[in-house]
């Protein structure tokens, strides 16, 4: 045996296989693709490639987003800057008070929405008072199509006076909102 490599006949790592013949060449492909792993393993690791990942990611949503079409029968209704800056301009800051969604339950429900989904924790009382609390509660009774979000921890932590209590659950389907404590199972 040589201790030169002879590249064609990849005598520095089996001696006895050509790198034309068929076993050559899975050995060759075996090792560079862990080669290519261990690098992208290192890279990955080290946080380096995650822009690109980020940036690919992107690009693969905005061309499936330009060859799928969202179905005509869905609609947002969607609080960004613009909403925030035009209620300021009328003194509402945010949190906005939560009777200003109760108009926007009763548009949606009358609009015969199947369902109305709401992405805002309402895990405290209203800042605005009971009957801010209470105005937006009778539009969700009303309504019977709204979906509100939870809000699932698993710590213990005493219970505020406003909580529904954790041992029986609140009467009525709206009657009580804000946060319920309830234990869950923790697995680990």
């Amino acid at each position: 045996m040589r201790f030169c490599p002879n590249f064609e006949t990849m005598e520095f790592i089996v001696p006895s296989i050509a790198l034309h013949s068929p076993q050559g060449k899975t050995v060759s492909v075996t090792a560079i693709g862990l080669l290519v792993w261990l690098v992208v393993m290192v890279l990955y690791r080290g946080q380096l490639l995650e822009p690109f990942e980020l940036q690919t990611y992107d690009q693969l949503c905005q061309l499936s987003e330009a060859s799928s079409s969202s179905p005509e029968e869905i609609a947002l209704v969607v609080i960004d800057q613009g909403s925030l800056e035009a209620a300021l301009e009328q003194g509402i800051t945010w949190p906005w008070p939560r009777q200003m969604y109760a108009p926007i339950v009763h548009f949606c429900t009358s609009s015969d929405a199947r369902a109305v989904v709401f992405d805002i924790l309402y895990t405290e009382p209203s800042a605005y008072g009971v009957e801010d609390d209470q105005l937006l509660a009778e539009a969700l009774q009303e309504s019977k199509v709204v979906l509100l979000p939870l809000f699932l921890i698993n710590t213990d932590r005493p219970q505020q006076d406003w909580e529904a209590p954790s041992s029986s659950p609140p009467k009525g389907r709206w009657q009580a909102m804000g946060f319920a404590q309830r234990e869950l199972p923790y697995e680990r």
